[in-house]
């Protein structure tokens, strides 16, 4: 690791509170798009099983999405049970490529809640969506996406501050000439 990135991994891993967790249920996301065509995302999303205790706290969500290196985020927002926008974060990338170092041909988008969000009783029994949309590149072939979510009470970045949920693991997509 070289003297930069060791110094980033160190500012990013200050602690802070944690504030819940979301686990990933289930993606759609479509298995194949044409070149520079657009793809639309949702994913569902339950707390852990022990988040009773969070109800009525302030939090903000965190997500990382995997994508190939040629693609352009267009939409990105929380639907269901609660409303909000998600902004793209340098930080919030930079984390994930930390924690997950992108390959040749991907990188990391990171996106952060527009503002904090009540954790609700909803919550627990609903689940929370977040609708993403995506321009597809140029390039043609096999991609795996990834998305990693996670929860925190400050939007302050860091590595080890963020209660990350369990993921899916890679989603397969093929863009088509």
């Amino acid at each position: 690791m070289n003297h930069h990135r060791f110094i980033q991994l160190l500012i990013l891993s200050s602690a802070i509170l944690l504030a819940g967790c979301l686990n990933i249920t289930s993606i759609e996301q479509p298995s194949a798009v044409t070149r520079s065509g657009e793809v639309a995302i949702v994913i569902s999303c339950t707390p852990q099983e022990d988040s009773e205790q969070y109800v009525g706290s302030l939090y903000w969500g965190f997500l990382g999405v995997y994508v190939p290196d040629d693609w352009t985020l267009t939409e990105a927002r929380v639907d269901s049970p609660i409303k909000a926008m998600l902004k793209e974060n340098e930080r919030v990338a930079i984390l994930m490529d930390l924690a997950t170092p992108t390959q040749l041909g991907y990188k990391w988008i990171g996106l952060l809640t527009e503002k904090q969000l009540q954790f609700s009783e909803k919550m627990l029994t609903e689940p929370v969506k977040l609708k993403l949309k995506f321009a597809a590149g140029s390039k043609t072939g096999q991609f795996a996406l990834n998305y990693h979510l996670g929860l925190s009470d400050s939007d302050v970045v860091t590595l080890s501050g963020i209660n990350w949920g369990n993921d899916l693991g890679p989603q397969a997509i093929e863009v088509t000439p």
